[in-house]
């Protein structure tokens, strides 16, 4: 399929799409999806985009993108993104040469016909790579969430953009919102339009005899954009540095989680017996929370100020720790293990999963009828197993359903209650 000139094209819709180089991942941890996201913050308001949708998976981008001014090209602003998240990925971790394919891919929409498939398509990409169950708002890195409105903050905002495609619902379908048109467009109508998107330009034969005709002309030269100056992502704008400056909880359970991860291979580490698979770690949870607690007081007597600051609104989350009890619900195992949850942030940390690798996690929360509030997240593994989490929150405690998944095996499903406790009851 031939290319299309890199000409640009002010106020039309294009789809964007970015590979790993030799089918190489992009995304390692939570920390690389948002230090992507903050890069295509920056760089949307430098260049004037509007950005109706985004999906990143493991090793590929997806985007939905209108240049909104003469200067701002998609060239220029897909560039600075992948240049500099590529310097951010080699440093952080001692790589070097390329990460992405030496050009993204863009298809031309006519916005009038296709926005809001378009939209749609790249908020299902999850549940099409396998990545939620069932659940495209789930995933924890698309923009489907904020749609949804469970994202309680967001480093891309795209309040703007929401407004005006639910407008586009009201005008072009009898629906009511986007995420009602989300759940009911036929499946037939989806098919169709993958298969459009076989083609370098999609819309109406007058849309396409157009954009071939501009694409022919001679360009006119347009006065290079002077870029910011800004310094290459640093370790201290990663996600677990910001949270320590800002005195977060969760950084220090980042930072103690990995010295007890590495404790974990010496021979004073006691196993626990259980017959459940994900559980038989060797996680000593008295011995975590231990040295958990030392390294807390000690934080918090030399910052008592900020670390009281964090837990003014408890009802929204944030700032709340909870002693859990995992029980196996399939398979027979009477076991139950106690772990541990921090929620910072917008994210929530396992110290037992903390200690085999595990990432801090990206959560969701919204509220029900009767005040109870439900919570989700998903972690992946070092070894590529996925775990779910689904809380509900309720004045007598929390409760929930852990889901872990390996490719080509049965998911292994697990309950959890527990209650929130003050520090000094650790």
């Amino acid at each position: 399929m031939p290319r299309l000139k890199r000409v640009h094209l002010k106020n039309v819709l294009s789809y964007v799409t970015a590979c790993g180089d030799e089918e190489r991942p992009l995304f390692e941890d939570a920390d690389d999806y948002c230090a992507y996201l903050r890069l295509v913050h920056q760089y949307r308001e430098q260049y004037g985009m509007k950005l109706y949708a985004y999906c990143l998976l493991p090793d590929q981008v997806h985007m939905c993108v209108e240049p909104m001014t003469e200067e701002g090209t998609l060239s220029s602003f897909m560039h600075d993104v992948s240049s500099r998240y590529t310097k951010y990925y080699n440093k952080r971790y001692n790589k070097t040469g390329h990460l992405f394919q030496a050009r993204f891919k863009s298809t031309i929409i006519e916005q009038e016909q296709y926005l809001l498939p378009l939209t749609v398509y790249v908020h299902r990409l999850p549940l099409v790579a396998g990545l939620v169950d069932d659940d495209p708002a789930e995933y924890a890195f698309s923009s489907l969430s904020d749609y949804v409105g469970i994202t309680q903050t967001s480093i891309v905002d795209l309040s703007a953009e929401i407004r005006e495609l639910n407008s586009w619902v009201l005008k072009e379908s009898s629906t009511k919102s986007y995420i009602e048109y989300f759940k009911r467009i036929p499946v037939q109508a989806m098919d169709d339009f993958v298969k459009e998107l076989r083609h370098r330009v999609i819309g109406t034969e007058s849309f396409v005899t157009d954009i071939k005709r501009r694409l022919d002309a001679p360009q006119p030269k347009r006065p290079q954009q002077k870029r910011k100056t800004t310094a290459n992502l640093s370790f201290w704008q990663m996600p677990t540095v910001r949270f320590a400056l800002g005195a977060s909880f969760s950084a220090i359970l980042m930072v103690t989680g990995g010295l007890l991860a590495t404790q974990r291979t010496q021979a004073s580490m006691q196993q626990v017996p259980v017959t459940s698979p994900v559980l038989a770690d060797g996680v000593d949870m008295d011995s975590l929370m231990l040295q958990f607690k030392t390294a807390l007081q000690e934080y918090e007597k030399t910052q008592p100020q900020q670390v009281a600051a964090l837990r003014k609104h408890p009802e929204q989350l944030a700032g709340s720790e909870w002693v859990i009890e995992i029980i196996a619900s399939e398979g027979g195992a009477d076991e139950s293990l106690r772990d541990y949850l921090v929620f910072e942030n917008n994210e929530v940390v396992s110290l037992r999963f903390n200690a085999k690798g595990f990432p801090n996690a990206r959560y969701t929360l919204r509220g029900q009828n009767g005040g109870t509030r439900i919570w989700k997240a998903m972690q992946t593994g070092p070894n590529g197993e996925v775990i779910t989490w689904r809380g509900e929150i309720s004045p007598q405690g929390m409760k929930g359903v852990l889901t872990k998944q390996v490719s080509g095996q049965a998911a292994e499903n697990y309950s959890f209650e527990g209650k929130t406790r003050k520090r000094t009851e650790i």
